[in-house]
């Protein structure tokens, strides 16, 4: 992490290396529509697509990107080479990210003796190093309601509702909130919540069931 604050905004750059699409043995890869990149984003894992959907609606990520850098180093002589599978960035920091299962990360730990000298070309770049599990990227409800966030926001837009909703977020912090200060139905108020989110206009917190209760965690006002 950057200690000097807000890391250096750059245009995220095609995979380094070539990314694997359509169906293989033991995996199912594709690409993911990314409003927020504003391009599709390739996956080689059901569990990288789930990793994307979070991504796509935490308001706290700015950028993300799929096999954005290899590096390259040799170790007593052999060429050794890593390929994170994610750049995630948000306002404070950048983030490469491994994504596997717990029980593969359990039997290889040091992926494969490299995890050090990972962690260390990572820091160079200024950006930290983690593994993200499935334990982490399944964690419910959030993956679900995640999930629902876009869902909502493919829908037809309420533009009515969601101005009504925007008008009031400032003084607003839950859906409830919202929706008696904007005069609307809570569920038509919570939609609308849904579809600014899948837009990035706010932020939810998605790590409850969503419903009236629902936290408006970021727009409007600072929270």
């Amino acid at each position: 992490m950057r200690a000097s604050g807000a890391p250096r905004m750059r245009p995220m750059r095609p995979p380094a290396r070539k990314v694997v699409t359509g169906r293989r043995t033991g995996a199912l890869t594709g690409y993911h529509p990314s409003r927020k990149m504003g391009a599709s984003v390739p996956f080689e894992s059901l569990l990288e697509l789930d990793a994307l959907v979070l991504l796509e609606v935490d308001w706290k990520v700015v950028q993300f990107a799929t096999q954005p850098v290899t590096f390259q180093w040799r170790d007593a002589g052999r060429a050794r080479r890593y390929t994170p599978d994610l750049l995630v960035v948000t306002a404070l920091s950048r983030t490469f990210r491994e994504v596997k299962p717990a029980r593969r990360l359990a039997r290889d730990p040091t992926l494969r003796g490299r995890r050090e000298r990972i962690e260390a070309e990572c820091a160079a770049l200024g950006a930290d190093f983690e593994v993200w599990t499935d334990k982490d990227i399944k964690r419910e409800p959030r993956l679900s309601n995640s999930r629902a966030v876009l869902s909502e926001g493919r829908r037809v837009g309420d533009a009515w509702a969601e101005q009504r909703v925007r008008a009031v977020l400032p003084h607003c912090a839950t859906v409830g909130e919202a929706a008696w200060a904007g005069g609307l139905p809570p569920v038509r108020a919570l939609r609308a919540a849904m579809r600014l989110a899948a837009r990035g206009e706010v932020g939810l917190d998605l790590d409850l069931a969503l419903g009236a209760s629902t936290r408006i965690l970021a727009g409007g006002a600072s929270r």
